[in-house]
């Protein structure tokens, strides 16, 4: 039985495990990381002894020799796609190469996890009919098929000469190379039986075996090699820790954390070893913002970082959107943006181009178009006196080489356009070439994909992934991806500058000790992480037949958490709260903070804090960034401590605002942000500052939907305008649902609408259900609506035209007020979808897919008739019609109403000229764009007398 040693949380563990070192030993660590430190903090005292520094995973290969070379990786899951049968695909719907990498990658670790406790994959099929065991029906059949699918990829892999970790056998295969020898393994949580049995059979050969463990002896069995619940109460009592403050801060959201981590930060100096815990952090934008003064992120980076990974990882998922799209032509706007988003993308296509490349994007996103045609047609069909030719330049050069991708056949080609099309010389940076391995390490997984042919993993790609050229590019692309995502490079050089932290995460800081830790997203669901999915067993099942469970995985995380934090001198902990999404702090910290509030605590200080965002904090932060004992000019900041709410108001400026005739034109949108924003009415319509649009979905949105309804009643309504006797003399046809649907039909194939519909279940959910409510509609109105409302009169249709009639674009003065000795107007305009006049009425209608307001029928009456005084004694009956409700009813709008609506713009203009453009006073209006607005600063306390600044 192996020997053991207990460590206190106030040692080193590495320390502690190089102190038992002798003359033959081999020290096993958790990690690659672990054992690299305990080797590195051994060199000074080095007496050449024989010492062997590994991690578990490197130990089990040293002593495990199958009898032929393993399939890894990429490989692996080739070979079980060649496996599976057509039943198997259709049973787990895999229809092509990347729907088995997620499936497969399950399949392996399940299978993985067998062979990890040491479990025989065939006494499954026996599972249901042992009786304590209880499957469910699709459980069965599930594992039916997977033992078929195990079952021919042994075959398959024997044929060709190789083996799988998941066949390998302890009798046969187990050769152990020392004797003699001392093993100390280091703090490892969890023990597999297939590592317990490695331990037994080191000690049946001669070797002695040393477990060490951090914590109370009471929280592992070390007879059965397996770790109990750490209680933290007895580890306090012991009194045997380091740690001496444990700072928890919750925030709003991650965007604050990052705040308030700089703002920490920056007050440090360098000297205490440091670390901060992020498994993410290099894939987060904030990577970007904190520079290496505050954090060495390391010598070892992704190659799926570097550009020519993105690169292929773009190309895939274009080719991917041009295979479904309309005759495979197309290619979404929203993943040219995505790229162009990438530095490096845009240097590489673009050049100086790039800002103009990205504004003629979102200038025709803006025009509510979706996608671009690899062939460019789309210029010779839409012209609006925009200049492309930065765009055009980009996509002759981009769309160039989709087409030379698409057309590839076999992973030679695919090899080669690394010399050619896609030289690697070009898609490196100059500090990735001269200063890393990373072309070493791409040249390295090249050649092993090339080897996928030469060894006869694959011999005709079209079997696999499909007759056309498209499916095998796409194929390829998803192999050589899968090749070189597993990759890492390393800088030749680490950075020169002190960084005050090392990135770390849980995995890689086991056995490791700081004198300070710093944790992000300390949240439920990423520390403790979820649970997984089920796949093929639930957890209890899993249980049972004795794999590893999610609780077997949280006591993980558990152990490791407060194995750091214990150790560690000073820690401050991150985490965020968001009701809206779920979002609350992770139950590790939640736990220290119930502990901690027992009476009689003897722990570490715990405490908890909530920075917040607001505007005297600003002030303070400026206040210090101007120097101690210096005066700050308020003003310069926009902000004024006898008037903080100034802070708030743009100053409004008449001359330059509303220009030399003191006129305002505006329409009913403008006026109604005007009265629930005068802040956005002024970045938004006076300054004509829009939002950009960088998400472009493909989805029908509401705006493009209601362009097809309103060019479809124009296109109906212009066959009819203009003077009818009655209601029966309307144009038969409308009453004729296939004229109807021919007529939508063949606006729906205008040229220009396939860039502005989406080509996917909306497309054929527009055409196959909506059309016919459209149609329904359009008979409706004809049949029902329009005779009950003109009777058996005569009447005028008055449809709207493509364009505004010159009446129409003249603005009509609503109202005039005297500011400074000098006159302001609001003129107003407008252009309605349809007017019908009878002798005796005029009605207005606005057709409507979502809500109407009355305001909006106000405007149109002022603009065609009121301020016209055009109706004589007419009546004026205006209606917001629901088109795909059917339904329409006269909004019945009064003088009072109207008197009413005229004094509220009237009185917002005022406000804007004496006290500029300021937020609502409602709070839902300040909801509107706050980080535009910064409203969240904005607070019924600041305004207080007593409020401290």
């Amino acid at each position: 039985m192996p020997s053991y040693k207990t460590v206190g949380f106030d040692q080193d563990i590495i320390d502690e495990a190089l102190a038992e070192t002798g003359l033959q030993t081999v020290l096993v660590f958790p990690t690659k990381r672990s054992a690299g430190t305990a080797e590195r903090r051994n060199y000074p005292d080095w007496q050449f002894e024989e010492l062997i520094f590994t991690s578990m995973d490197e130990l089990k290969e040293t002593l495990i020799l199958p009898p032929a070379p393993l399939l890894q990786e990429d490989k692996r899951l080739l070979c079980l796609y060649r496996c599976l049968t057509p039943e198997n695909r259709e049973f787990f719907h895999i229809n092509e190469y990347a729907d088995i990498i997620s499936w497969g990658q399950q399949f392996f670790r399940f299978f993985d996890d067998l062979a990890e406790e040491l479990i025989d994959p065939l006494s499954l099929g026996g599972l249901a009919d042992s009786g304590s065991f209880y499957l469910q029906n699709w459980q069965e059949l599930h594992i039916e098929q997977i033992l078929g699918i195990r079952e021919r990829y042994v075959k398959l892999v024997q044929e060709l000469g190789f083996t799988d970790k998941i066949f390998v056998s302890l009798e046969t295969d187990l050769k152990i190379p020392w004797r003699g020898y001392k093993l100390v393994f280091v703090n490892q949580y969890y023990y597999s039986a297939l590592e317990r049995e490695l331990i037994h059979a080191l000690e049946k050969s001669g070797n002695s075996v040393l477990i060490v463990w951090q914590g109370p002896s009471a929280s592992f069995d070390f007879e059965a090699l397996k770790a109990r619940d750490l209680r933290l109460e007895d580890v306090f009592e012991t009194d045997e820790f380091r740690a001496e403050a444990v700072d928890i801060i919750e925030t709003d959201n991650p965007d604050q954390m990052i705040m308030d981590f700089l703002s920490y930060s920056k007050n440090l100096e360098s000297g205490p070893n440091r670390a901060l815990l992020d498994a993410s952090y290099t894939g987060k934008y904030y990577s970007k913002l904190i520079n290496h003064k505050v954090l060495n992120p390391g010598t070892k980076q992704k190659l799926s970082e570097s550009f020519a990974f993105q690169l292929l990882l773009n190309i895939r998922e274009d080719l991917k959107s041009q295979r479904g799209s309309f005759k495979q032509a197309f290619i979404p706007i929203q993943n040219l943006l995505d790229h162009l988003a990438d530095q490096r993308f845009a240097r590489y296509f673009c050049g100086e181009a790039h800002p103009a490349v990205r504004d003629d994007l979102l200038h025709l996103a803006a025009k509510d178009f979706i996608y671009l045609d690899l062939e460019l047609n789309f210029f010779d069909l839409y012209t609006d006196g925009h200049d492309f030719s930065a765009l055009k330049g980009f996509l002759c050069s981009y769309f160039g080489l989709l087409k030379t991708l698409g057309k590839l056949g076999s992973i030679e080609e695919l090899c080669d356009l690394f010399d050619s099309k896609l030289p690697l010389a070009s898609l490196l940076s100059e500090d990735e070439k001269h200063y890393s391995d990373a072309p070493v390490k791409v040249y390295e997984r090249l050649a092993n994909f090339r080897s996928l042919s030469t060894i006869g993993l694959i011999s005709d790609p079209g079997e696999l992934f499909g007759a056309s050229s498209l499916e095998q590019a796409i194929g390829l692309l998803e192999l050589l991806l899968q090749s070189l995502q597993t990759a890492n490079f390393r800088w030749q050089m680490a950075s020169r500058e002190e960084s005050l932290f090392e990135l770390s995460n849980l995995l890689d800081s086991r056995n490791l000790s700081f004198d300070e830790t710093v944790w992000f997203h300390c949240n439920e669901g990423m520390l403790p992480s979820n649970p997984e999915p089920v796949w093929l067993l639930n957890e209890t099942q899993r249980k049972l037949l004795g794999l590893k469970t999610y609780e077997d995985i949280r006591r993980w995380e558990r152990y490791y958490f407060y194995r750091l934090l214990l150790v560690s001198k000073q820690s401050r902990l991150y985490c965020y709260r968001i009701p809206e999404q779920d979002v609350e702090p992770g139950s590790f910290i939640t736990e220290l903070q119930e502990i901690s509030s027992r009476s009689g605590y003897i722990g570490p200080a715990v405490s908890t804090s909530k920075p917040k965002a607001s505007l005297q904090l600003i002030y303070r932060n400026l206040q210090q960034l101007s120097g101690a004992g210096q005066t700050l000019d308020q003003n310069s900041f926009g902000f004024n401590k006898k008037n903080p709410e100034h802070f708030f108001v743009i100053p409004c400026d008449p001359e330059t605002d509303f220009g030399a005739d003191h006129n305002l034109n505006s329409s009913y949108y403008k006026l109604k942000q005007m009265l629930e924003s005068p802040y956005l009415w002024y970045i938004r319509f006076l300054k004509g500052l829009s939002e950009p649009v960088t998400q472009i979905r493909e989805t029908l949105t509401r705006k493009v939907f209601g362009s097809v309804i309103h060019s479809y009643l124009s296109l109906l309504l212009g066959m009819v305008s203009g003077s009818h006797k009655s209601s029966a003399e309307l144009d038969k046809r409308l009453q004729d649902r296939d004229f109807l649907w021919l007529q939508l039909s063949t606006l729906l194939e205008d040229p220009l609408y396939r860039y502005k519909l989406p080509q996917n279940y909306n497309w054929e959910f527009l055409r196959d259900i909506i059309a016919d409510c459209i149609i329904d509609t359009i008979q409706w109105f004809f049949r029902d609506y329009l005779p009950a409302l003109v009777q058996d009169q005569a009447f005028t249709l008055i449809p709207e035209t493509d364009t505004m009639t010159e009446e129409e674009q003249k603005p009509r003065k609503l109202l005039e007020l005297d500011y400074q000795g000098q006159s302001y107007s609001l003129c107003i305009r407008g252009k309605v979808d349809l007017r019908i006049e009878t002798a005796a009425e005029n009605f207005i209608i606005d057709f409507k897919t979502g809500e109407g307001k009355k305001e909006q029928l106000i405007i149109y009456e002022w603009v065609y008739y009121l301020l016209l005084d055009a109706l004589g004694d007419k009546s004026l009956s205006s209606h917001i019609c629901q088109i795909l409700e059917q339904e329409s009813e006269p909004m019945n709008i009064t003088d009072k109403q109207r008197e009413t609506y005229k004094e509220k713009l009237r009185q917002a203009l005022s406000n804007i000229l004496h006290q500029g453009f300021g937020l609502s006073p409602r709070t839902t209006d300040r909801n509107q764009y706050p980080a535009l607005t910064r409203a969240d600063l904005y607070s019924i306390k600041l305004w207080s007398k007593d409020a401290e600044l």
